[in-house]
């Protein structure tokens, strides 16, 4: 048994062989891993897949990616994707991802229209943000139009139209015609039917939209729900 105990090594020293070979392991698995991402197609991008595309086209979003096919998932630049993309007008938001082992992952959030703007006789959708994203064939059906164009440096007052655009109900926004404002307090809707609402500032909208609901069930032909809590038809 003497014999034998010499022969064998000590605990210690075993254990850190252990650990050597181990190391070693992995490390050999960590560059080869390496490789294959960084230099060889089996972890090349093989597929594009886009969501949350309502307006937008695939063909459009992809064209604006250049994603380039065959490229390494590692050595992809994700951020000139990103880019490219989120400058297309009808965005608002991207996202842009890599789906090991061959994919990239493309979410679209694109921009809402809340109301139609006239320029020259061509309609427009507008966002809340007041960004002219989509120009359309014609008018697109229970959308409101703006009278005056709250792009770039407009007027508080029609910037003032547009918040209320953006505030409105469903069922108030397809009923509304035009918006317009004077002033900024003096934001006007025209709805079907030749009816007038003076809506006044874009403040209090919901409740000005909830008394408004109830204000329609009577005869009139112009309702004031500028202060909600004193109103008026005739």
């Amino acid at each position: 048994m003497s014999g034998l105990a010499g022969r064998l090594l000590p605990a210690g020293l075993l254990r850190r062989q252990t650990y050597t070979v181990g190391g070693a392991i992995v490390l050999v698995l960590a560059i080869v891993l390496i490789y294959l991402a960084g230099f060889t197609s089996v972890f090349a991008v093989k597929k594009v897949t886009v969501s949350g595309l309502h307006r937008l086209t695939q063909r459009t979003v992809l064209a604006a990616a250049r994603v380039p096919m065959g490229k390494q998932l590692a050595r992809l630049k994700i951020k000139p994707i990103h880019n490219r993309i989120a400058a297309l007008p009808g965005v608002a938001r991207v996202d842009v991802r890599r789906a090991w082992p061959n994919a990239v992952r493309i979410v679209v959030t694109e921009r809402t229209g809340v109301a139609l703007l006239d320029r020259s006789g061509a309609y427009w959708l507008i966002d809340a943000d007041a960004v002219a994203f989509q120009r359309l064939s014609a008018p697109e059906r229970g959308l409101p139009r703006l009278a005056a164009d709250p792009t770039g440096k407009a007027k508080p007052a029609a910037k003032a139209a547009l918040h209320v655009a953006a505030d409105l109900p469903a069922w108030l926004r397809v009923r509304t015609i035009t918006i317009s404002a004077a002033t900024p307090d003096s934001v006007t809707l025209a709805l079907t039917k030749g009816r007038t609402v003076h809506w006044g500032g874009a403040t209090q909208d919901a409740e000005k939209a909830r008394v408004l609901a109830a204000l329609l069930k009577q005869s009139g032909t112009v309702y004031d729900v500028s202060s909600p809590k004193v109103v008026a038809v005739r």
